[in-house]
């Protein structure tokens, strides 16, 4: 019989073909589908980050806002360290500024009861309009429980770093008794007193340095002649030297703190701190720097909380505690290291740890352009800023200068400050 062979195809692969097409159209359908999601997913996502961008804008002007997510613990989820608030602020000249201020840290505020409060640390990216003392020259005689009555006196110099009047005895004479409240101020030639400077008489400290407001100046000699005053060591009747040729570095006395926390226009706020204490001239120039914000709804929400300040040795150690609206960084706030023990001063922002781009504070006395501040007023134009910490092995106050170096000034140099602040509710 013929073997004749029929060529009928297989049901079984038949069957195989026509699943494995209908796998092919549900994985395509499927991709389709897949593509269509992302497609709706990334419109989506686009849509909340415009929402989210919208948002941080409005509480970059929305004070009022951006308190209430400060008091619910809430602004992280909305802001990042470095994202900014403005709101406008008149300089004394009534210039007005929409100043930014950077989100630097968050944390609780303590208030001078006792109570603590969410609060986020915001700093002006810019400095101040204006070049302010941390603290003047101060007096170095000012009586305080009797006048002091006309007559010659001497006095022995001592702690004198800056000019050649160290160990030496000056003498004066007085034409008129010192009532109490009354000061003795050298002239700017503390440095070289006997050879070319005056010792010039105030009715107190509530008057400015100047030709125009002195009583009368004295022409002092080398000598022991008359009564002995003292030391100027800072105890009996005399300043410390140091604050009498640089000024004071303490936060808690100085003229940068009073002013910074002044609500009022200039002429009207300087209360004198602490015995020798010279009101500036910019006391009577500037506007108090709360001052500017006047109408803003930014003073409802600025907290007065609580501010440590390690003072320097002259000063006998140890620490001031403040209650400020307005404050200036310490150094370790900035990333740098301190001083002061560890978090005495306030623990590190971490703005600034994220600007400086380090793992570990930075040391002291070093340069970093990061660090260069540019005023409100001249945008191109470096500022050397004020920092709240002193030196404390030195009467000298640390500050940023012009190339971001981190080092000490005289108090009484004229410097801008980048202002900090609480918000919370």
């Amino acid at each position: 019989m013929p073997n004749n062979q029929v060529n009928i195809p297989s049901v079984k692969n038949s069957t195989m073909a026509a699943h494995t097409t209908a796998m092919e159209n549900k994985l395509d359908a499927l991709a389709a589908l897949l593509e269509a999601q992302n497609h709706l997913f990334s419109h989506q996502n686009a849509a909340i980050d415009l929402l989210a961008a919208d948002k941080r804008s409005t509480l970059a002007t929305d004070i009022a806002l951006l308190a209430e997510l400060i008091q619910a613990g809430e602004i992280l989820e909305e802001m990042d360290y470095g994202d900014q608030i403005s709101t406008a602020w008149k300089a004394t000249d009534n210039t007005e500024y929409t100043p930014a201020m950077n989100l630097c840290h968050v944390d609780e505020g303590e208030l001078e009861d006792g109570e603590k409060i969410n609060t986020a640390i915001f700093e002006w990216d810019k400095t101040t309009a204006d070049g302010i003392p941390y603290s003047a020259r101060q007096a170095i005689i000012e009586p305080v429980d009797a006048a002091l009555p006309a007559g010659t006196y001497n006095f022995l110099v001592a702690n004198d770093s800056w000019g050649n009047n160290n160990g030496k005895y000056i003498q004066f004479t007085l034409t008129e008794d010192l009532p109490i409240g009354g000061q003795i101020r050298p002239t700017a030639a503390y440095n070289a007193l006997i050879t070319s400077g005056t010792l010039d008489v105030y009715a107190s400290g509530d008057v400015s340095t100047g030709n125009d407001n002195k009583l009368y100046s004295m022409t002092p000699i080398e000598g022991q002649g008359g009564t002995y005053l003292g030391t100027t060591d800072g105890t009996g009747n005399l300043n410390h030297w140091a604050y009498v040729a640089i000024g004071h570095a303490r936060w808690s006395t100085s003229f940068a703190r009073l002013w910074l926390n002044a609500n009022g226009a200039k002429g009207t706020y300087w209360t004198k701190p602490e015995r020798y204490a010279v009101k500036p001239a910019q006391a009577d120039s500037v506007d108090g720097f709360l001052y500017g914000y006047r109408g803003s709804n930014i003073l409802d929400y600025i907290q007065p909380c609580k501010v440590v300040t390690a003072k320097n040795t002259v000063d006998g150690g140890g620490n001031d505690v403040t209650y400020d609206r307005i404050f200036l960084a310490s150094l370790e706030q900035i990333y740098i290291e301190p001083q002061a023990s560890a978090g005495l001063e306030g623990v590190y922002w971490e703005y600034y740890k994220r600007l400086l781009g380090r793992t570990t504070p930075a040391p002291r006395s070093q340069t970093y352009a990061r660090l260069i501040k540019y005023a409100i007023n001249a945008t191109t134009t470096a500022q050397t800023c004020w920092l709240r910490s002193a030196g404390l092995s030195n009467t000298r106050e640390w500050s940023v200068n012009t190339s971001g170096a981190v080092g000490n000034n005289s108090p009484s140099y004229a410097a801008r400050c980048a202002p900090a602040c609480r918000i919370g509710k």
